[in-house]
């Protein structure tokens, strides 16, 4: 003959189960989203002295221009070169617009690799940037190119 179950081990039983499905429905619980700050762009290199022919001369010391959207106060854009495995770091002003002065690059093997980030021990940080530079065909000029990744 087959046991019942006491009334009392019938609602313990049942009080479980519903901590148990209540548990599991914490996971379902839907999160804000982070919003992915975009990465910085490369607007401009400036040669503040070019020699005659940047082919002969490939490695210059150059400004990196560029333009940070919605930033916070005391924001800063971080520039690291993955070849020579060199960083560089300046503030942002409040318009999103910076400049990294006196930037070692070879011309000719290269690859930018920047970002920003919020201040704070909570500030976000922006999606990463990738950018390469080569030397235009005047030979005088620095072209952009922003890519997805190192070459």
């Amino acid at each position: 003959m087959p046991r019942r179950r006491s009334p009392r081990l019938r609602r313990a039983l049942a009080a479980l189960s519903l901590v148990g499905l209540g548990l599991a429905s914490i996971g379902c619980n839907e999160h804000p989203v982070t919003q992915v700050l975009v990465a910085p762009l490369v607007t401009g290199i400036s040669v503040p002295i070019p020699p005659p022919s940047l082919r002969a001369e490939p490695v210059q010391r150059v400004d990196v221009e560029g333009l940070a959207k919605d930033v916070v106060p005391d924001t800063v854009v971080y520039l690291y070169e993955l070849r020579s495995e060199r960083g560089y770091f300046v503030p942002v002003d409040d318009d999103g617009a910076y400049v990294i002065p006196d930037v070692e690059l070879d011309l000719t093997h290269n690859c930018l690799q920047l970002w920003y980030a919020e201040p704070g021990l909570d500030g976000t940080e922006s999606a990463y940037g990738i950018f390469v530079l080569t030397i235009g065909e005047d030979d005088q000029s620095v072209e952009i190119d922003e890519r997805g990744g190192c070459p």
